[in-house]
């Protein structure tokens, strides 16, 4: 072996490049808390082989090729492959697993302190009851679990001190087993730092709520939490812990004046949620969030709300002010706020003077999707741009514009782009109805970043699609897809003109980029759903067949 492979900080990169995998449990991320990552099955299975043909090339490489073969599992199946009698066992296959003998148990003893994250899902069933009878406890050094299994009563095998993050699927959570899970896991696990409830049922009964509630109160040691629907007590549990960071909740059901109230024990002399970080919630009324932000000592980084009541501009403007603080200025980088209740005409404007309070963030990220126009002016945009220089995302109602508003053009585009440089993701609506005359330094500003615009309602006129065309070709080279509404719950008119006459000359731009993209390069071209579908949104993508992989929006 070569003496370069004896320095520890070489073999590790080795492994560690070889080890191309996506975590198996899933990180919260803002507005989409929910969703694990997906698997890359290949990458995964061809690091995987790598790995086990390093383990086999010598000695001092097995021992640490074998701890990054098994330190992040799927599924337990890689037991089964070091057995001959069980390697061919599938999960389709009628009957049950043979028990594992003294040998094949042996196997797993040698593997299994060395893995220590594990996805388990129902076509593990039958590995963990050939294995029910041999251990209390499978994998001791276990620190990630990611259980989808319906059949809970089987996860007290992975159950260990070392246990820190914990995903489970709770299925209706009025299960025995469920509820016998929620009252003593902490007692096996007391060191959990992370902890995902998630369950089908978004109503759980009183029972399942309670359990679920103790549960979260009972792990002391908790940092990041994800859950559906908790009790009072747990909310002023959270509210009070200083060792949480990350907060994913969904509390609609709870009234907004219970919250407004419970935001009150802060009067005792704490803050709430001390040093959390990130904030993730699902309520009735973004009013009812307002209370927990007055205190100006929570360094937040990112906060996501998402509600259902239609809102007057004094509720955000109180909220904005609210959020603007000495410390979250120094810290707060990405917000969300979504609108996501019934989809109904609301004119109650949005004005510059409202989203002021934002200037004092050094934003990363601003998704602001709701029912209230956005009143926004060239002048205005720029100095939302000027105000973030490190903006990355931008969505200003892209899914939700109501007549009347006021637009920034197409120049308030093109100038916001030249200050946000690093900007990828871009969605909001835009008057396309004419064609700026550009300096000939605003005509040198490209961004080679954004690959979908989002344009939702903009308007357009007609004789202008081709210059529309080429003005987004020439400013956004690298651009490989429009968003635009296909289904519309709610018809309006600007000068005339009703929002579906729009979309087809959207879609005529659309036909012009494409026609110039084949001129110059092997593009090919996809819509992702016709007219008649049901989904929200049509994305036109037109992608470059000489790269090595695909995205599919």
């Amino acid at each position: 072996m070569h003496d370069a492979l004896f320095i520890p900080e070489i073999r590790s990169a080795i492994l560690d490049t070889l080890v191309a995998d996506s975590d198996t449990v899933p990180h919260p991320t803002l507005g989409n808390p929910w969703c694990p990552h997906p698997i890359r099955k290949d990458s995964w299975r061809a690091g995987q082989r790598a790995l086990a043909m390093l383990a086999r090339t010598c000695r001092a490489l097995s021992e640490p090729a074998l701890d990054a073969l098994w330190h992040r599992l799927h599924s337990l199946e890689p037991f089964l492959r070091c057995m001959g009698a069980k390697n061919n066992v599938v999960e389709d296959e009628p009957g049950p697993l043979a028990p594992f003998n003294e040998e094949e148990w042996s196997i797993v003893l040698h593997y299994a302190p060395r893995v220590q994250e594990l996805t388990v899902s129902s076509a593990d069933t039958k590995i963990l009851q050939a294995v029910w009878f041999c251990t209390t406890l499978l994998l001791p050094n276990l620190r990630k679990l990611h259980w989808s299994d319906n059949d809970i009563a089987q996860i007290r095998l992975m159950l260990s001190p070392s246990l820190v993050n914990l995903y489970v699927w709770l299925d209706d959570g009025d299960h025995t087993s469920i509820l016998g899970f929620l009252e003593h896991y902490h007692k096996f696990c007391p060191n959990v730092k992370s902890l995902y409830f998630n369950h089908l049922d978004q109503n759980l009964s009183p029972l399942a709520v309670a359990a679920i509630s103790r549960a979260i109160s009972r792990s002391s040691e908790l940092e990041v939490l994800t859950c559906h629907e908790i009790n009072e007590d747990t909310i002023t549990h959270l509210i009070q812990s200083h060792r949480l960071k990350k907060l994913f909740a969904r509390l609609h059901h709870h009234h907004p004046d219970n919250l407004r109230r419970l935001a009150g024990y802060s009067a005792l002399g704490y803050t709430p949620f001390q040093n959390l970080r990130a904030l993730d919630l699902y309520v009735q009324d973004i009013s009812s969030v307002t209370p927990y932000l007055h205190s100006t000592h929570q360094p937040f980084e990112e906060l996501s709300i998402e509600f259902l009541l239609i809102t007057p501009p004094e509720d955000f403007h109180e909220f904005f002010s609210a959020l603007n603080s000495s410390m979250r200025r120094q810290t707060l980088r990405h917000i969300r706020l979504v609108h996501s209740g019934p989809d109904i005409i609301n004119t109650m404007q949005l004005s510059f003077e409202l989203l002021n309070p934002l200037l004092a963030f050094s934003l990363r990220t601003l998704d602001l999707n709701l029912t209230n126009p956005i009143s926004l002016n060239d002048g205005e945009l720029v100095q939302l741009a000027q105000a973030w220089p490190d903006l990355e995302q931008l969505n200003l109602n892209q899914y939700n514009v109501r007549s009347p508003f006021c637009l920034p053009s197409l120049r308030g585009l093109l100038l916001m782009l030249a200050r946000c440089p690093k900007l990828h993701t871009l969605g909001l609506c835009v008057d396309a109805r004419t064609i700026p005359v550009l300096t000939a330094e605003e005509s040198a500003i490209r961004n080679v970043l954004i690959q979908t615009l989002g344009l939702s309602y903009s308007p357009i006129a007609r004789p202008v699609v081709e210059g529309v065309a080429h003005f987004l070709l020439d400013h956004l080279p690298s651009l490989s897809g429009l968003r635009l509404m296909s289904k519309f719950l709610i018809k309006f008119e600007l000068d005339g003109v009703i929002e579906s006459t729009y979309r087809s000359m959207w879609k005529a731009v659309y036909e012009k980029i494409k026609k110039a993209k084949c001129e110059n390069s092997p593009w090919r071209f996809w819509e992702s759903s016709d007219g008649d579908s049901e989904v929200d949104f049509e994305v036109l993508v037109f992608e470059n067949t000489m790269t090595t992989s695909s995205t599919s929006y």
